[in-house]
């Protein structure tokens, strides 16, 4: 609680191999509040990018996440 999602992303890329990379330094400096499995990247990245407005693209084992809504397809 109350960690930079930079520096929660970090302890959670710690226990898996599929990691979550914060793509804008302005977006790893934002307070997150929050309690998450560190064992499920996919959930903790999906949590992130719904509450600091972001979307999460999937590159091999990496969940980038990005700011602003999803490119549209």
């Amino acid at each position: 609680n109350g960690r930079t999602l930079g520096d929660a992303a970090a302890e959670l890329n710690r226990y898996n191999s599929r990691t979550v990379v914060i793509a804008d330094p302005r977006l790893a400096a934002q307070t997150v509040v929050g309690r998450f499995q560190a064992t499920d990247p996919i959930a903790f990245a999906a949590a992130a990018a719904a509450m600091l407005d972001a979307h999460v693209r999937t590159d091999g084992d990496r969940l980038i996440l990005e700011p602003g809504p999803s490119p549209q397809k």
